[in-house]
């Protein structure tokens, strides 16, 4: 049954594929303005994304949505364990760029790919030379009305806590005005299971355990996955400092984090 289920999803994520290469091909061709044709991309990632997770056998609860506004974009951070992280995001926005690292492209030219085409701005964080100017184009995405998402952790984790929030990449909040949404990511359940400290690397992608193909392939053969996704009450980054925003943010998330259960699994 694994089998099947993992051909039947493999046949519909190459189908959504094609969808969303297309979709691009097409605004390269027919939308010159850089900021329309984004925006295009962007919504028609959103529509797949929510295709996609159907098919992969995701149930998503959402609480707190009443925090993201129509009429407002945000600088977005959350808590991360893994790339799934990603379209969970996606799947409630559009309009907006994720802050990856450089390391993606070396690691998975798959998740290069995606993440280029759907809208990534990609920092060296091992040259700081490079700094100025990357906080200079997020601010200025900011300014233009665009999410801008990020993971302050600055790298997945194993989910036992929240790691320390890096605060240089609050501070385009602070330049454009811009107020801060946490959000909280929750796994709550693999294949009705709680989340375990067995089961969890199931989902979890952290410290490169395995390879992203390895780990992909394994995910897509799980029958179901529950999570909880926590919009927060957003922050005024007025009269604050990038440090006290990375700070409040994960003050936030960590009020409502749960981490898993460390029970046997049934």
């Amino acid at each position: 049954m694994k089998k099947i289920r993992l051909i039947y999803r493999l046949l519909g994520i190459a189908f959504v594929l094609i969808l969303f290469c297309t979709g691009v091909f097409s605004s390269s061709i027919f939308i010159r303005n850089k900021v329309k044709r984004h925006k295009k991309t962007s919504r028609l990632f959103q529509i797949l994304t929510k295709v996609l997770m159907y098919i992969m056998g995701f149930t998503i609860k959402a609480e707190g949505r009443e925090y993201l506004k129509l009429n407002k974009n945000y600088l977005i951070v959350a808590n991360h364990i893994g790339y799934i992280d990603i379209p969970l995001l996606q799947f409630f926005i559009h309009n907006n760029f994720f802050i990856s690292h450089h390391e993606v492209r070396e690691d998975s030219p798959f998740l290069n790919f995606i993440a280029s085409k759907a809208g990534s701005y990609f920092i060296e964080r091992r040259n700081l030379q490079k700094l100025r100017k990357e906080l200079r184009d997020t601010t200025e995405l900011l300014q233009k009305g665009f999410h801008v998402v990020m993971f302050p952790e600055g790298t997945s984790t194993n989910g036992e806590k929240i790691l320390p929030f890096h605060p240089p990449f609050f501070s385009i909040a602070i330049r454009s005005k811009t107020p801060v949404l946490p959000v909280y990511i929750n796994y709550e359940k693999i294949e009705h299971q709680d989340l375990n400290i067995q089961n969890r690397d199931l989902i979890y992608w952290y410290d490169n355990k395995t390879s992203f193909k390895d780990h992909f392939l394994k995910l897509l053969q799980l029958k179901s996955i529950n999570v909880n996704v926590k919009f927060l009450p957003p922050l005024n980054p007025e009269n604050k400092t990038s440090r006290l925003l990375a700070k409040e943010s994960r003050e936030q998330i960590q009020k409502h984090f749960t981490g898993f259960h460390y029970t046997e699994p049934v």
